[in-house]
């Protein structure tokens, strides 16, 4: 279901970040978490996933999620515990609470925003070559001056430099054909991670979601126009991007099972490959977000 509100000038306008708002499945009052909530507790879990939807969190503590369901502290505590376990806590920022569904959904909806944002590129860029094509159709004296040597040298210098999470030397979107992305080598990226990434939980088995994810990811870095990040062409180059992005993992406390836990509370879990994969944690990751110190 898209939630829509009205603003100042009385148009719709969708609650969250995204266009689409957030998508509730009606298989949600049957599932396992939500199917022993009772209806109260049904009603302000969808209410605190439309205020985490907006603002990203919601505070962990009772008075304020009572304030925003509409309850007296009293009455939200006594369902709170069925509402607690579909949200977790923000690793960087104490007392908040995520919804991983949610940020997931984020994650995705903004990555089919770029997208649709890439395949628009593209068109033009298409009709673009169309257009000069025709030009160069026209008799001699109608076509423009070609650019210098010196220009076109200028032109040349515009490649991405492939320096992973380094500073580009030029920020060029260039576009790559779905063609020229190679086959994703699972096995072979499952063992680059136990190599570099020792101290994390080992792949024991692999398939169903979680190939779906690497395969996802490993298309997505592969037809990446961002110049910090490069792409790949080929399976050795993709196989060396996957190795620079696991020792960039190294290098998060977080990500290898080193960060300190919270005062009065237990370490935390040390990630898994299937966890990093994830649509939302990738971006996070790529994004240095697990690199910065808890504050």
């Amino acid at each position: 279901m898209n939630l829509r509100r009205r603003n100042k000038q009385g148009n719709d306008r969708v609650l969250g970040m995204t266009a689409n708002g957030f998508t509730i499945s009606s298989s949600l009052p049957t599932e396992e978490k939500t199917a022993l909530m009772s209806n109260a507790a049904l009603g302000c879990y969808v209410k605190l996933m439309c205020f985490a939807w907006r603002e990203g969190s919601i505070p962990n503590d009772i008075p304020s999620i009572a304030r925003l369901c509409g309850e007296t502290p009293a009455a939200l505590q006594a369902i709170w515990h069925q509402i607690r376990p579909c949200f977790s806590e923000d690793v960087f920022l104490p007392g908040r609470l995520v919804h991983d569904g949610l940020q997931e959904q984020r994650a995705t909806s903004k990555a089919s925003h770029a997208a649709r944002s890439a395949a628009g590129a593209i068109g033009a860029e298409r009709r673009w070559r169309q257009s000069k094509s025709a030009v160069q159709l026209l008799p001699k004296a109608d076509v423009a001056a070609q650019p210098a040597p010196a220009a076109q040298a200028k032109t040349a210098k515009t490649q991405p430099t492939g320096d992973l999470f380094g500073e580009p030397e030029q920020a060029v979107v260039i576009a790559k054909p779905s063609n020229a992305i190679p086959p994703c080598p699972q096995a072979e990226i499952v063992a680059i991670y136990h190599e570099v990434m020792r101290t994390n939980p080992r792949v024991l088995t692999w398939g169903g979601e979680r190939e779906k994810h690497l395969r996802a990811r490993w298309r997505e870095m592969a037809a990446t126009n961002h110049p910090q990040l490069g792409g790949y062409d080929s399976t050795e180059k993709g196989l060396l991007w996957w190795r620079r992005f696991f020792e960039h993992c190294t290098k998060s406390a977080y990500l290898t099972g080193r960060a300190e836990p919270k005062p009065g509370g237990g370490a935390y879990a040390t990630p898994t490959l299937e966890w990093m994969l994830r649509p939302t944690k990738f971006a996070l990751i790529l994004e240095g977000f697990y690199h910065r110190e808890r504050t």
